[in-house]
């Protein structure tokens, strides 16, 4: 049996992302901090602290958590990490 699978480490996923990212227009912040959200039937904003120390406000479509199931994204929304 054949697995369908890709393996590929970290650092060029993160490359590829950072590169579909800035051919879309927008940026990668590091060291930017979601510090909650408020869900809408249109949108969701976002309340960010930036890596200078100022808080930021962000309306968008999609409000998406990469930093894993025991990251702070999760906890905000009350999900609960899935088992597989």
């Amino acid at each position: 049996m054949q697995a369908n699978a890709i393996l590929c480490d970290r650092h060029r996923i993160e490359c590829i992302l950072r590169s579909a990212i800035e051919c879309l227009g927008g940026t990668v912040e590091y060291g930017t901090e979601l510090r909650g959200f408020e869900q809408f039937s249109d949108r969701v904003d976002a309340v960010l602290l930036t890596a200078d120390g100022q808080p930021e406000l962000l309306s968008c479509h999609w409000l998406v958590g990469a930093d894993g199931a025991e990251g702070t994204t999760p906890s905000f929304g009350g999900c609960k990490p899935m088992a597989y």
